[in-house]
């Protein structure tokens, strides 16, 4: 950014946001070293950046009509620039194929800085003659005349395709194994759907029940490396999770000498498949441990 655009690189807060879903105001993450967000090919983001301390200057403001003989130092008087916050934003879907002339989803149209009109409207006015003053809608050449029709429909009809899309693979997700969704070539077998997977539990189940080596502790935390699945001790049962549940582990000392131990396990958003096949289910945000004698809390 520096080297194409000092000026406007000096506006940049810094990091660049994304966000999962397909409008620029969802719940948003940040694309840097620090990112925790997994990218594949397909994947459709929102890619949004924010210009800090834009200057917008006003026009200038106007005053009665008067006559020439009683004009004395009529000329108009430029109100003060404001500075705001400037939120760019564009949908983007993510490939490994060369070349981008179909790859990204662009803003509707074409369209150059001069194109933009905006208004710009006072919060309060100190005086009476401020008070009976608005700014009206600055109309720039070719605001009308820049719509590229055609680039607007192809757009339109690629989301349309990408929205189709992943419908049919939510429905995958929820019909019984290796049965296709309606949405025709669009859909994959749920048994190749990993939400549809993680949606029935079908990642991995003990079929025999806990094994010995681990029933013999029951109210040990034990991590079966073997099946990705770490058991926790839960109500006074075993309660089995695979890995992919959970989210994160953290391992501390707490105020009272003992060693705490939190499990917290992936959310359930809304777009989750197994939050919309099981509505009536109890969800574990997260649990925690605690041992006093400082030794480890599981085996």
């Amino acid at each position: 950014a520096q080297m194409r655009n000092a000026t406007l690189a000096a506006q940049l807060t810094g990091d660049f946001g994304f966000t999962t879903g397909m409008h620029f105001m969802d719940k948003a993450g940040t694309i840097g070293p620090r990112g925790t967000m997994s990218v594949a090919a397909g994947t459709m983001i929102v890619v949004r950046l924010t210009l800090k301390d834009v200057t917008i200057a006003a026009p200038a403001e106007t005053k009665p009509e008067v006559k020439e003989e009683d004009a004395v130092n009529d000329a108009p008087k430029a109100s003060e620039p404001t500075k705001v916050a400037l939120i760019v934003a564009d949908t983007v879907l993510c490939t490994t194929e060369g070349g981008t002339s179909d790859k990204a989803l662009a803003t509707k149209s074409k369209r150059g800085i001069d194109d933009v009109s905006f208004t710009v409207k006072k919060r309060k006015p100190k005086t009476e003659e401020d008070a009976e003053f608005k700014y009206e809608p600055r109309v720039t050449r070719g605001a009308t005349a820049t719509v590229g029709l055609g680039l607007e429909e192809a757009r339109e009809e690629k989301q349309r395709q990408l929205f189709a899309q992943k419908r049919a693979d939510w429905e995958a997700a929820g019909k019984p194994q290796g049965v296709e969704a309606s949405g025709g070539n669009t859909s994959r077998p749920e048994d190749q759907t990993a939400n549809g997977r993680l949606a029935r539990g079908a990642l991995f189940a003990y079929t025999d029940g806990i094994p010995a080596e681990y029933a013999s502790k029951p109210n040990d935390i034990h991590v079966d490396r073997a099946n990705h699945v770490i058991i926790l001790p839960i109500g006074g049962q075993q309660v089995p999770f695979h890995c992919s549940t959970i989210q994160k582990i953290d391992a501390r000392p707490d105020t009272a000498g003992h060693t705490a131990l939190t499990i917290t396990f992936g959310t359930t958003q809304q777009s989750n498949i197994a939050l919309a096949r099981h509505r009536n289910r109890q969800w574990v945000r997260e649990v925690t441990y605690r041992r006093q004698d400082g030794g480890p809390l599981y085996a």
